[in-house]
């Protein structure tokens, strides 16, 4: 009896999840043709004006802003040291073998 018992309550305690999940959100789901409500009181940002302004504008002048407005993706930040096409040879030249052996098997797929 106390496992049915647990087991009933964790399921009514992960059904009630998602709509806990969504009362912080601007948009509320609900039957009915719309599909949805709105609740602009239910909607909390820790951000402030001027500093959703500042991000508005440094997207505008690196070009993100216009990217998104389009739907392209963003382009992907390069990390790391970027090495001359020279160097790379170099290092490719002077690997061991095993390492030759495992790259090419990388590259050839088996």
């Amino acid at each position: 009896m106390f496992s049915r018992t647990m087991i009933l309550a964790a399921v009514a305690t992960f059904a009630a999840l998602p709509m806990a999940a969504s009362a912080t959100s601007l948009y509320h789901s609900a039957p009915g043709e719309a599909g949805f409500t709105e609740h602009p009181d239910h909607l909390t940002s820790s951000k402030t004006r001027a500093q959703v302004q500042a991000e508005v504008l440094a997207a505008q002048k690196d070009g993100s802003l216009s990217r998104i407005a389009r739907g392209l993706p963003l382009p992907a930040e390069t990390q790391g040291m970027n090495k001359t096409r020279a160097q790379v040879i170099a290092e490719m030249l002077n690997e061991p073998a095993a390492e030759r052996r495992a790259r090419e098997a990388l590259q050839i797929g088996g």
